[in-house]
């Protein structure tokens, strides 16, 4: 089995933080490690070198190299000549490492920006990615991914539909998936045993892609074909393919899909909001509030000085490119400020 690191995700809603030049996954974010060598060190503690990949946008290429140690395989990078969504990268990577590999080739896909504090977490974590592997090997499912068992009734996580609960590490059958559902949806989902967040790990081999492609996009298995031949992809491979992510090409799709139920403290790092609840206290140097409480503040420069006077759980970030202040809760709209400030 092979693991692959997808780090071409931009992070617009972590600006000034992540920019479109040093995006959140290769920055250090609540701590001095990047996102994506903490995935990398997690994923040590059970593969070999050779087992894992990293994909990236072509533009992060030379960061992506001088952050990775140096026993990691430099032609085991592949990088994206374009941004075009989770349908094209997951599946061209698929076509690309087969043909170096085997087309029956277990490929498992893990974020680059998961937060998992606990060692025992990411060892469940890791053990899970061998189960699917394991799966996948025996032709069990087309595609696999991992539930994790809520924590909370969230509305910022698709959720993943079951006939059965599970307490146990195995391969269950997905009934069906449920994007972003509104509070009272989730709230419903949350109380159901049967319901569980989606981790995006979507797990395949070339043949089982392929098999799914032919069905529900004959139009690109051409595409698909071709690359696997040359065994690279071109910007043009990668525009031919629709801007989606693979959860509503294939997964959605497949009817046969399967997940491993998994209970373990993990958040996905997307938003300042989840940012917000790892970030220490304030210091009372730096950093002080008066008539208020629950600030924090993420400062590229520590010796700059923070006050905060009557206001209660508010963020201020700096970094040499902006100045960001925000209330957690609105934690979407900094997406909006990204794009405002890139059009200049």
């Amino acid at each position: 089995m092979q693991i692959i690191i997808s780090c071409g995700g931009g992070g617009t809603r972590l600006w000034p933080v992540s920019t479109e030049s040093n995006p959140k996954q290769l920055v250090p974010l609540l701590d001095d490690e990047s996102l994506m060598l903490k995935t990398y060190n997690r994923l040590r503690r059970k593969f070999q070198p050779d087992q894992i990949w990293v994909t990236v946008n072509e533009k992060h290429l030379q960061i992506v190299k001088n952050i990775l140690p140096e026993e990691f395989h430099s032609n085991h990078i592949i990088a994206e000549p374009i941004k075009r969504d989770t349908f094209a990268a997951i599946s061209l990577t698929t076509a690309i490492i087969a043909s170096q590999t085997s087309a029956d080739e277990p490929l498992i896909f893990v974020p680059s920006d998961d937060w998992i504090e606990k060692t025992e977490d990411a060892d469940k974590l890791n053990s899970a990615l061998s189960k699917m592997g394991e799966s996948l090997a025996h032709k069990d499912y087309d595609v696999l991914t991992i539930g994790i068992k809520p924590g909370f009734p969230s509305t910022q996580l698709g959720y993943l539909e079951t006939d059965l609960h599970s307490d146990i590490m195995e391969v269950i059958p997905v009934k069906s998936f449920k994007e972003k559902p509104d509070q009272k949806t989730a709230d419903q989902y949350f109380k159901n045993n049967n319901f569980y967040w989606h981790k995006h790990n979507p797990s395949l081999t070339y043949n089982s892609l392929k098999n799914n492609i032919s069905t529900f996009w004959p139009e690109l298995l051409d595409i698909l074909e071709s690359v696997y031949l040359k065994k690279e992809c071109q910007i043009s491979d990668f525009e031919a393919f629709p801007k989606l992510s693979i959860d509503y090409a294939i997964l959605e799709k497949s009817q046969r899909i399967g997940m491993v139920p998994l209970d373990i403290n993990w958040d996905d790092v997307g938003t300042w909001e989840v940012v917000f609840n790892y970030l220490p206290k304030l210091d009372g140097e730096n950093s002080i509030e008066l008539k208020g409480d629950g600030n924090k503040v993420k400062l590229e420069n520590p010796n700059l000085k923070v006050a905060f006077v009557g206001v209660s759980n508010l963020l201020v970030v700096q970094t040499k490119d902006g100045l960001l202040i925000l209330d957690p809760k609105h934690s979407g709209e900094v997406k909006n400020v990204a794009e405002h400030f890139n059009k200049k």
